[in-house]
C-alpha cells in the first residue's frame, strides 16, 4: 500500500525531475551562444543580385551602412556610415 508521503514525494520527485531537464537544456543553449564562430553582418547588399536584396527602413538617413563583426556571442567591432547635409559621418570602433 502507499502512503500519502510516498505519493507527495513521487510528485515532488517528477517535478524535481523536470526542472532538472529543463535548467540543462538551458545551460546548453547559453553554452552553445558562447562558441559561435566569428562572423560579420553588414547592410552593405551590392554583392547579392538586386531581386534578393531586402530594403532597409526607410526611417535611416541616406546613405546608410552599417555592419559589425560578432564571435562566441559578442559584437567585437562595430561601424556605422550615413551621409548628413552632403557630408559622409562615419564612426567605428573595435570593442
Amino acid at each position: 500500500m502507499v502512503t500519502k508521503s510516498q505519493l507527495s514525494y513521487t510528485k515532488i520527485s517528477k517535478k524535481f525531475l523536470r526542472l532538472l531537464k529543463g535548467w540543462k537544456s538551458l545551460r546548453l543553449q547559453i553554452g552553445y551562444s558562447h562558441k559561435t564562430p566569428q562572423f560579420t553582418f553588414s547592410t552593405d547588399q551590392s554583392d547579392k543580385p538586386k531581386k534578393k536584396r531586402h530594403p532597409l527602413p526607410r526611417d535611416l538617413p541616406p546613405g546608410f551602412k552599417a555592419s559589425f563583426t560578432a564571435r562566441n556571442g559578442v559584437i567585437i567591432e562595430a561601424d556605422i556610415q550615413y551621409d548628413d547635409n552632403g557630408e559622409t559621418v562615419q564612426m567605428g570602433r573595435r570593442l
